[in-house]
C-alpha cells in the first residue's frame, strides 16, 4: 500500500505510521509524566524491549485514533496526510478504510498485551514504578481520545457522536 505524502515521498501504511510515531509528540509526554510522578526508573528499564514496545504501541494507538477522529475535518479542508487516505488511495471504500484502521488498532492491542506478558521484573520497588509508568502510557492514549471528543476541534457538537457512535463523512 503506497501513499503520496506532501508530494515528495511515497509511503506505505507501515512507513506512514512510523513517520507519524516520530511527529505526534507522545515521547516528550513520557518523560514529563515520569518527572511528574516522581519516578526514578533505572535506564536499563527503558532499554528493555517490552518497555520500548509498550511505548511504540501507546504512540501508534494515539496516531491511529487521531487519524480516525480527525479524518472528517481533514477531508473538509482537503488535507491528505491521514491514514484513512492511504487506504482510500489503495482502492478501499470509506467504510473499509475505517475498518482497516480498526484492524491496526486490534493489532496494537494484541502487541500491548504480548509486551506486558514479556515484561521482566526488576524488583519490587522498580516494578511498582514501572507499573506507574505503564499507566502513564495508557493515560496518554486515553487523554488524546477524551480530548478529541470533548474539544470541538473535529466537529461542532459531539453530543450526537457520543450518543450514536457514528461520524458522517463524504463518500467522494
Amino acid at each position: 500500500m503506497l501513499f503520496k505524502f506532501q508530494g515528495s515521498e511515497t509511503l506505505s501504511v507501515d512507513e506512514f505510521n512510523a513517520m507519524r510515531r516520530g511527529n505526534i509528540a507522545t515521547t516528550p509526554l513520557f518523560a514529563l509524566f515520569e518527572y511528574a510522578y516522581g519516578l526514578n526508573i533505572p535506564e536499563e528499564v527503558f532499554e528493555c524491549s517490552s518497555i520500548k514496545e509498550l511505548e511504540r504501541v501507546s504512540t501508534e494507538v494515539t496516531v491511529i485514533q487521531n487519524d480516525i477522529v480527525s479524518y472528517r475535518k481533514e477531508q473538509l479542508l482537503d488535507e491528505n496526510s491521514n491514514l484513512i487516505n492511504i487506504y482510500l488511495r489503495d482502492g478501499f471504500s470509506v467504510q473499509a478504510a475505517f475498518d482497516e484502521a480498526a484492524k491496526l488498532l486490534a493489532i496494537c492491542y494484541r502487541d500491548w498485551y504480548l509486551a506486558l506478558a514479556d515484561l521482566p521484573s526488576w524488583g519490587e520497588d522498580v516494578d511498582a514504578q514501572v507499573q506507574t509508568y505503564i499507566e502513564g502510557l495508557q493515560n496518554v492514549v486515553l487523554a488524546n481520545i477524551h480530548w478529541s471528543f470533548l474539544a470541538e476541534r473535529y466537529w461542532k457538537s459531539n453530543a450526537e457522536i457520543q450518543r450514536d457512535r457514528t461520524i458522517e463523512v463524504r463518500l467522494t
